[in-house]
């Protein structure tokens, strides 16, 4: 996996590897509610479920990351475009919004797999 990263970020330019903080915390909440939907699944068996009817049947399973994973570099990706066409602050609320919904939902599953 480090060998990946590092031809990476050899391979693409440096302007493209700009990565904002936001950024960051949106691939970071992604990933959050990943694991703690995929422990809350894996742990409870048959007696928990995943709300979301979409991601339901990946939810006890590794792909989840890279649905999840999917979803944040959309978000990203839309924020970006907002950005370079004038609208930062609406591209900061869809980052900010992403956030909170996939803090919120890892949250739910934390008290869900208790």
């Amino acid at each position: 996996m480090i060998k990946i990263v590092l031809l990476a970020a050899l391979l693409i330019p440096a302007p493209a590897l700009a990565v904002r903080p936001l950024d960051l915390a949106v691939y970071a909440s992604s990933e959050f509610d990943a694991a703690t939907t995929y422990r809350a699944v894996r742990s409870c068996g048959a007696a928990c479920i995943e709300a979301n009817p979409i991601l339901r049947p990946i939810a006890g399973n590794p792909a989840i990351f890279f649905a999840l994973g999917g979803t944040a570099w959309l978000a990203n990706r839309e924020a970006r475009y907002l950005r370079e066409h004038g609208h930062g602050r609406w591209a900061r609320a869809v980052q900010v919004l992403t956030v909170g919904m996939h803090v919120f939902a890892g949250a739910s599953n934390i008290m869900v797999a208790k």
